[in-house]
Formats: C-alpha cells, structure tokens, sequence
C-alpha cells in the first residue's frame, strides 16, 4: 500500500514517522525517545534517539514540525572516533531521505557532533530539520460532541 503525504497527518503521525522510519534502518539496534531513554546498554547501538517535544508552526493548510534526531554510536579504539561519526551521519543522512517519502517537505539538515557525557566510548549526531505536513482536518462536532 502506498503512503499518502498529502492526506493528513497530526503530531503522532509525524512521531510515528520519524521513530519507524529509524527503527527499519538496517543499521539501527534500537530507537528511543524523550526523557526516560536509556543510553546505557551497549548492545542497543547505533541507537537513534528522538528529541522531544517537537516545535509545531501552523498555517491554513500545514504544520511545519521542528524535529530533532540524533544517532549514536560506540567505539573500540580512539582512532575511531571520525569514522563512527561518519557512520552516524550517514544513517542520518539516509533516514532523512526516506521520510521526505513521508511529509509534504523535509527542509535540509543541520548537524552537530558531540561526545556522550559520562562515556569514553560513545559518540553522536544531533541533526535539527523540519518536516512539513497537510494538516489533519478537524470536525469540529468530533471534538466538542
């Protein structure tokens, strides 16, 4: 079945998105998000991790979510640590590609690298893009009724 970016989403549809088109990267071990994440099983990496809450700009027709997504990765030997990064960017990178089949419009990405606190051993990417989508109609007597 084809996906329909034009038929209208909401927020979980768009949370949906995001977290399922990550968990179906062959290179992602698991996928978490918000606050209650948990970093320290060192068999659940590459693991993708979902910033939330999400920004939301609305107009008549779309929502233009601000999203947040970030893949980590650990490392054996110090010499490492550039090649993991690249191979973090490039997951995000191809997640990002798959979900523009998924919204009306993904604007590009801007990436930031950084070293998970408390571990030698772990790096990552932040990478921060919108994703604009047909807003859900709402029935009004669906709401109040």
């Amino acid at each position: 079945m084809e996906f329909n970016k034009n038929a209208g989403q909401d927020l979980l549809d768009v949370f949906c998105s995001v977290t399922g088109v990550s968990a179906s990267h062959p290179a992602i071990a698991k996928v978490d998000y918000g606050e209650t994440a948990d970093f320290a099983d060192q068999n659940l990496y590459p693991l993708a991790f979902l910033e939330l809450p999400f920004q939301i700009q609305e107009d008549k027709q779309t929502e233009e979510y601000s999203i947040a997504l970030n893949v980590l990765d650990r490392f054996d030997v110090e010499n490492q640590r550039i090649l993991t990064l690249s191979k973090c960017k490039q997951i995000l990178s191809q997640i990002k590609e798959k979900l523009k089949e998924r919204f009306v419009s993904v604007s590009d990405g801007s990436y930031l690298t950084y070293d998970e606190t408390g571990s030698d051993q772990a790096v990552g990417i932040r990478m921060e893009f919108t994703a604009t989508v047909t807003k859900m109609p709402i029935k009004c007597n669906d709401i109040f009724s």
